[in-house]
């Protein structure tokens, strides 16, 4: 469902833009056929998951902020709030999806969107922060241990290598 749903935003967000339904056709159809994409995001993973919450949020938010920077409408606190929420889910799917949160801090800090960009980090970070809590008190501190600070993380220089010169230059070439 997240596969086939980010080709369905991709095609909708195209269509809004450019109001071609050859766009709104051919975009998704090139992200459902990238190699990547075709391989692990049929698969049931809870990433393609993560990447349609996020996805959503990041279409909220630059339909928002593109009216109010265009003039066209103020930024919608609802909107900005339910942004926030979408990321909020796929931050709790894994936390690697912060880094929305952590591009639209960038754009309130560089663009200064107003107090109303509150709503999108309360909407993001406040329910985040609650199960955290709730978490933590459950497992008796064991919560972050076991997803933070025991996680796999670090950059593998051959693992990198290897997959720039095998399945990087199909896919991208």
């Amino acid at each position: 469902s997240g596969y086939l749903g980010c080709g369905l935003l991709l095609g909708w967000a195209a269509w809004r833009r450019w109001k071609s339904a050859a766009w709104a056709l051919l975009l998704p159809a090139l992200l459902w056929l990238f190699p990547t994409w075709a391989l692990w995001g049929s698969m049931v993973r809870l990433d393609t998951c993560l990447l349609l919450l996020n996805f959503s949020s990041f279409l909220i938010l630059w339909r928002s902020c593109e009216g109010a920077e265009l003039k066209k409408r103020p930024l919608a606190a609802g909107e900005l709030l339910a942004a926030g929420f979408l990321n909020a889910l796929a931050v709790l799917m894994k936390p690697t999806a912060l880094t929305l949160t952590l591009a639209f801090g960038l754009y309130a800090v560089l663009r200064r969107p107003g107090r109303k960009a509150l709503f999108f980090f309360a909407g993001a970070l406040l329910p985040v922060l609650l199960f955290l809590a709730a978490a933590q008190w459950e497992t008796r501190g064991l919560y972050w241990i076991h997803t933070v600070k025991w996680a796999a993380v670090g950059l593998e220089w051959d693992r990198l290598g290897y997959f720039l010169s095998t399945s990087f230059p199909g896919e991208a070439g």
